[in-house]
């Protein structure tokens, strides 16, 4: 199998374009100010989630109850404190969202397996438990905080790709290349370096989101790093014999790097799947998350105007 690192040849299009397309150049140097902790659960953090919790949903329903009782059982990141988030003008920048899902000794939660989506991401859950965003001591589910405008459909969709099963250390690994490879591009343009790509060195790795994590399958982790669901000039094409949008804004990563494609193509997918490196089945359900993180009226669109997949 021929692989190639995506990081060494190719990955300057992807972000770069990516960037420009879709989060601009605007603001001012002396506006941004990055967040020592951006995105990072510091202790006094992860103190003051455990006590607002236990004071609003434990403490009046459990008397006895104590404090040590309440844990985080699983943390998705912290949201729109960077310098990233003020370049891209997103609502309610400047100030943190934690994203977690919390437990307690006093509390069950039935194993009950569920779907719900939130402007067409996916979120599936296998207990009834369910994701909290606290912010400034108080806590929104997360369609609430995404109605009130704390959450964007980025961090909508980062969030997701935890939920659904992208280990933390996966994405930093991949963030990481990512941007060293920015780092490295920005000291060679460093006199036209835009506004938004000094937010990310300033915020470091966590500034990048994983923006659609598809499954992990024979040991590649199939994700989209950026978001570029509005580069019409893509359009559809077919893998397997079934229709995906966009499909080169996938990527695949495995033993510490991104498997590009052969030649001068950039659909990974097909390339995988070519090289009996992904089954049907594996395209299949990659299929289906893909559907639901980013296209999926434009996937119905197409098929009732062509008949179904191509």
């Amino acid at each position: 199998m021929k692989t190639v690192n995506i990081i060494k040849i190719s990955i300057n299009f992807l972000i770069l374009i990516c960037l420009a397309l879709f989060f601009g150049c605007s603001g001012n140097d002396e506006n941004v100010v990055a967040s020592e902790t951006f995105r990072t659960l510091t202790e006094e953090m992860e103190t003051q989630i455990k006590q607002d919790y236990f004071d609003t949903f434990i403490q009046p329903n459990f008397l006895e109850a104590e404090i040590e009782s309440v844990r985080i059982e699983k943390f998705y990141g912290v949201y729109g404190s960077g310098a990233i988030d003020i370049v891209r003008k997103v609502p309610d920048a400047g100030v943190a969202k934690v994203v977690v899902m919390m437990g307690s000794d006093y509390e069950n939660h039935d194993d009950v397996e569920s779907e719900f989506m939130i402007n067409s991401t996916l979120f599936k859950f296998n207990t009834t438990n369910q994701i909290l965003v606290w912010r400034k001591g108080k806590f929104h589910t997360i369609q609430e905080a995404y109605n009130q405008k704390m959450l964007d459909i980025y961090m909508i969709r980062s969030i997701a790709s935890y939920h659904n099963g992208l280990s933390m250390e996966t994405a930093n690994q991949i963030k990481e290349a990512v941007f060293e490879e920015i780092t490295e591009d920005a000291k060679v343009h460093e006199a036209t370096m835009s506004e938004l790509v000094k937010a990310i060195i300033k915020d470091g790795p966590n500034a990048l989101d994983i923006h659609g994590y598809f499954g992990t399958y024979n040991g590649y982790t199939i994700v989209t790093v950026f978001e570029q669901a509005h580069d019409g000039g893509i359009g559809f094409s077919t893998i397997a014999g079934i229709l995906f949008r966009a499909p080169t804004h996938i990527q695949a990563w495995k033993d510490g790097q991104f498997y590009h494609l052969v030649e001068n193509t950039y659909n990974v997918l097909e390339y995988l799947y070519n090289n009996n490196l992904l089954t049907e089945d594996d395209i299949k359900e990659i299929n289906y998350y893909h559907r639901h993180y980013y296209f999926s009226g434009e996937y119905d669109d197409y098929e009732q105007q062509n008949g179904g997949t191509k």
